[in-house]
């Protein structure tokens, strides 16, 4: 009876056992999907703030803009004012790639820190007469990560390359697996120079500058001439017109001595014809 009795406590106990390991698990796998959804929800938010987020793309980096600008100012003193704004560009850390000058005017390529520009440009506006300004930006974001993506395939076809030459058995093995590296390495050197080229126009802004100098026009006043002024002016008026007349003289008698023949022959031949017409009408 008592075997039996004990028996029976045994299996309560073990029954008992059982039933709160069960309830453990469930509660366990509670808090586990508890911890999921919070996980999830956590991302789903994430994933919202960088869909509003104008300023990056899907991977989490900037996007890529290439901005250019024209801008022309007018000034009093263009060679003053050219030093004036190298200084300030250069206080930006920006740098001028080249410049043109001429009579009246300079030309310039002003390269400044992309996130800067706005500051240049407000210094112009600010500091000059602004003619005329036009600004242009290019989104090349997404070539500029179609480009990363074909340079990072290509560097890991390179890796692939010099690893299946390594395993090469024979001269013509060699080669065949050169001329293939030639082709992946040039088309790397392509892809990199032009992301290079990319990332100098991105980080870098470039603004075409004009300074024009300000052309002031005299405005011509009249005034009344004074006495001995005006005596002055009569006399040389009255030499220069006697200068004229002298000369016009000068050059008549040069005239008439170099084509004294001709003008004698002419002379002579009017004479002529002039009598012989005279004797016609009498008769």
């Amino acid at each position: 009876m008592k075997k039996k009795n004990i028996f029976i406590l045994l299996l309560l106990m073990l029954i008992i056992l059982v039933s709160c390991g069960k309830k453990s698990d469930k509660s366990i796998q509670g808090e586990e999907n508890r911890g999921l959804t919070k996980t999830q929800s956590s991302v789903n938010v994430k994933n919202k703030t960088n869909d509003l987020n104008f300023t990056t793309v899907s991977d989490g980096s900037y996007k890529k803009i290439i901005f250019n600008g024209e801008i022309v100012i007018e000034v009093d003193d263009d060679k003053k004012t050219f030093k004036d704004i190298e200084k300030h560009v250069n206080y930006l850390n920006g740098y001028i790639e080249g410049m043109e000058s001429y009579e009246n005017e300079s030309r310039s390529v002003v390269k400044i820190p992309s996130n800067k520009i706005d500051e240049f440009i407000n210094f112009l506006e600010n500091n000059y007469v602004v003619k005329f300004k036009r600004t242009s930006s290019q989104d090349i974001t997404d070539s500029y990560v179609d480009n990363e993506a074909r340079l990072k395939n290509l560097l890991a076809q390179e890796q692939q390359i010099l690893e299946i030459m390594k395993k090469a058995k024979n001269v013509e093995e060699i080669l065949k697996v050169q001329n293939e590296l030639y082709k992946v390495r040039g088309d790397i050197e392509s892809l990199q120079a032009l992301k290079n080229n990319w990332d100098r126009q991105i980080n870098y802004g470039t603004i075409t500058l004009t300074i024009t100098k300000k052309i002031l026009i005299k405005e011509s006043t009249l005034g009344i001439i004074s006495g001995s002024d005006f005596i002055k002016s009569i006399k040389s008026g009255f030499n220069n017109s006697v200068v004229v007349i002298i000369v016009l003289i000068q050059k008549t008698i040069i005239f008439l001595v170099s084509n004294i023949l001709i003008i004698l022959i002419l002379v002579f031949a009017g004479i002529f014809f002039y009598r012989k017409f005279y004797k016609s009408i009498k008769k």
